[in-house]
């Protein structure tokens, strides 16, 4: 071999090598690089999975401890057509909350109103459950005659005296037009003279409608201070001569006269009403359930003297009517047989037996609006 054919082929070799070790080191950077990015993506992956699986428990957490979120359309339908129980009290989304829902006033509001369905609900189930204890209320005839009726905001109202009754008739006064506002309405007899349609005036087909359709609330009191009230208004110092003769028939215009001398203790009126036969009671100490027929009249909102104004309210929001009256706008009338040391003052005077035949005649009342019987006993 000459020397110029050694050269030739020394340099042939030497690029083969070069281009050899190009192309090697450019398959180990390759390699390296995939390496690298299979590595990243095992670290990604595990990291993007653990995300997942964190906020999937997150989700499963909030699902589990609150209610789906509901739309502000779908809100409000449930509150019409249900009572939401606490544990399903319903959150509106970001997404559908306005300007004044977002507001904590109109929070505390909705919670409120929220809050006083579950009450309502509850007062609800507890009369149901009581009325299948004593089937023979079921069995009674309803006293349509005790159902005041309004047809402009489809509402049936069952008065029961001693618990706001006249303040009521004030508000349907303004209801059908009579009176702008109850500060138009001069004292309360005026009250008593106008007409209110009964439900009893309707026909058979008429009542049924209404039954069915209207919004029918009624208000309870507890017993022992609802008494007393009677007593104090009805036949106190300035008694009322017609409900006065009913219990002392034999009383005379001289008798009248001389009251103050010869008054009716509370002692005497608790006697009348023990001796009575509970269906032949007035109205005015009579008892709540044998004058509104709870277990038959499926009422739709069952109020409390003791929580008034929520529950006043509450009809009034029910029936569309909040901005016509505003029931807290003036004070009940209240007597002062509300407050304990009047109640003690006058069932400190009854004996033992009285107070228990008390119970006995308003037991109904007692359980069927789940009125405490202790404070009862606890006050002689």
């Amino acid at each position: 071999m000459d020397r110029r054919t050694y050269q030739w082929t020394f340099a042939i070799l030497c690029g083969f090598s070069c281009v050899f070790s190009l192309l090697y080191l450019s398959n180990q950077s390759i390699l390296s690089q995939v390496n690298v990015k299979m590595k990243l993506n095992r670290v990604f992956n595990s990291f993007k999975n653990d995300a997942v699986q964190n906020t999937r428990t997150n989700i499963d957490k909030f699902t589990t401890a609150s209610t789906p979120l509901l739309s502000r359309s779908t809100l409000k339908s449930r509150e019409n057509s249900e009572i939401l129980t606490t544990a399903r009290v319903p959150r509106i989304t970001e997404n559908h909350r306005d300007q004044s829902e977002s507001s904590t006033t109109e929070r505390d509001r909705r919670n409120t109103m929220l809050g006083w369905k579950v009450i309502q609900k509850r007062r609800k189930e507890h009369v149901a459950m009581m009325c299948q204890q004593y089937p023979e209320l079921s069995a009674e005839r309803v006293k349509y005659n005790n159902l005041l009726v309004d047809d402009n905001y489809n509402i049936l109202y069952c008065p029961a005296a001693k618990v706001a009754s006249t303040n009521w008739r004030k508000v349907f006064l303004v209801l059908r037009g009579t009176f702008k506002n109850v500060s138009e309405i001069p004292g309360n007899r005026l009250v008593y003279r106008l007409n209110y349609p009964h439900l009893d005036s309707y026909t058979k087909s008429e009542i049924e409608l209404r039954m069915r359709t209207y919004t029918k609330f009624m208000f309870t009191r507890h017993p022992i201070p609802k008494l007393l009230s009677a007593y104090i208004n009805k036949l106190g110092d300035s008694p009322q001569w017609v409900l006065l003769k009913k219990i002392r028939p034999w009383m005379t215009v001289v008798d009248k006269i001389n009251y103050a001398s010869n008054k009716l203790s509370f002692s005497d009126f608790v006697n009348h009403i023990l001796k009575t036969d509970s269906n032949q009671l007035n109205e005015h100490w009579g008892l709540i359930t044998n004058q509104c027929n709870p277990c038959n009249i499926d009422y739709d909102i069952l109020g409390k003297f003791e929580t008034l104004n929520e529950d006043s309210e509450g009809v009034l929001k029910a029936i569309n009517a909040s901005n016509i009256v505003d029931f807290s706008s003036y004070a009940p009338h209240r007597t002062n047989s509300s407050s304990i040391d009047v109640l003690v003052k006058y069932y400190s005077q009854l004996s033992k037996q009285q107070i228990e035949g008390l119970y006995s005649k308003y037991e109904i009342d007692f359980r069927l609006f789940d009125y405490n019987a202790a404070e009862f006993f606890n006050l002689s």
